[in-house]
């Protein structure tokens, strides 16, 4: 007698109306399962990719007083900072301002930063014209250019410490980071519009170094605050977020376990004929069994197999579409990490094999017909 997996399979094949009605309805739950996980993927790896590149860890340091537009610190640190080590430095400087365009206008801080196009190129910072070269060209974030309405070539006018000045927008900067919101200039260019903090600094940003002499900071009026690394903290945040979006999928295996119980008890109603064929000809009730649970499993795996190709290529098509629609910068392609797909294609094989048991045992310990029971036994 051939094997049984074959006979099943031929089964299968030779009713393909009903195969494919069944494959489809276990497919589009799989595939419900699968897109939404794909563009959890897709949404987490491009909110990776719109953060800033910053990957080790940094301090700032301030006056031991530290108080926003108030306390600063000499330019003059710089120099001692080197000599204790620290060789990677940005020099900058906080000035809270008032500014207006057309008839909007708001307060925010102009930051002026020390060689500002290598702070950018470090940073990851994109840029949507050129940067701010040489006094009065400035950078504007994306937030508060849209804020105000703000566009390349256009004007705005800045107001702090009783003066007043007139500014070229020439870049408008993207870097999902508190400099969207904020006027960037070159830290020299800044000191130009307040004379009277000339040589004075907010902050300086640096890499932490070992052993660092923290009795000689402090000597210099001056601390040192550890930041963690942006990168990672939001890689985690993402990460934790994107979990809990997966996680609601669980539920849906229950789902997957009940139409796998009524599509196996259809298989098997529909499977009597052939199951007397193979007790008349000997079949055990055993073999009746696998014969039928074959049959289900067979339907079962072309339905994961499609199933993660529609999610997938679904998740696809509308994660496009979203993102064009919002016209974000980056796109990254929905898809299924391995263990996605260990994980799918386990919870599914769990849930189908335990709806799929019962009505194939069921089909197997069926009475035969009065006429198989005598071709049987006599």
């Amino acid at each position: 007698m051939p094997g049984v997996l074959w006979l099943a399979f031929r089964s299968v094949v030779n009713d393909p109306k009903r195969s494919v009605l069944y494959v489809l309805t276990l497919a589009l739950l799989v595939a419900v399962i699968a897109a939404p996980m794909a563009v959890a993927n897709a949404y987490s790896r491009q909110l990776l990719t719109s953060i800033p590149g910053i990957t080790s860890e940094r301090a700032i340091i301030v006056n031991s007083s530290y108080t926003p537009g108030t306390a600063f610190i000499d330019y003059s640190i710089t120099e001692k900072l080197r000599a204790m080590g620290f060789k990677d430095q940005v020099p900058q400087l906080l000035v809270y301002a008032r500014v207006e365009k057309d008839n909007r206008s708001t307060s925010v801080f102009i930051r002026g930063i020390e060689d500002l196009g290598s702070f950018y190129r470090a940073r990851g910072i994109r840029v949507n014209g050129s940067g701010a070269e040489d006094f009065p060209d400035v950078n504007v974030g994306v937030l508060l250019a849209r804020r105000l309405g703000v566009g390349l070539g256009d004007v705005i006018r800045v107001s702090a410490g009783g003066q007043v000045w007139d500014l070229s927008v020439t870049g408008i900067i993207d870097c999902s980071c508190p400099f969207d919101d904020e006027v960037l200039m070159g830290l020299n260019e800044l000191w130009k519009l307040r004379p009277d903090l000339e040589n004075k600094l907010t902050l300086i940003e640096v890499v932490p170094k070992d052993g660092v002499d923290l009795e000689a900071l402090k000597s210099m009026e001056v601390k040192m605050l550890f930041e963690k690394p942006f990168r990672k903290a939001a890689s985690t945040a993402i990460s934790e977020t994107f979990q809990s979006i997966k996680s609601w999928t669980i539920p849906l295996y229950a789902v997957i376990l009940a139409a796998a119980y009524f599509a196996s008890s259809k298989i098997s109603a529909e499977s009597e004929g052939e199951v007397e064929v193979l007790r008349c000809i000997g079949a055990s009730r055993g073999t009746a069994f696998r014969f039928v649970f074959s049959k289900s499993m067979l339907i079962l795996g072309f339905a994961i197999l499609l199933g993660l190709s529609l999610g997938t290529v679904s998740a696809q098509v509308a994660f496009r579409a979203i993102s064009t629609t919002l016209s974000t910068n980056f796109y990254e392609a929905p898809s299924l990490t391995p263990r996605d797909v260990v994980q799918v294609v386990l919870l599914t094989l769990v849930s189908s094999v335990a709806g799929a048991i019962y009505p194939a045992y069921r089909a197997s310990v069926r009475k035969l017909g009065e006429e198989a029971w005598l071709s049987t036994h006599l």
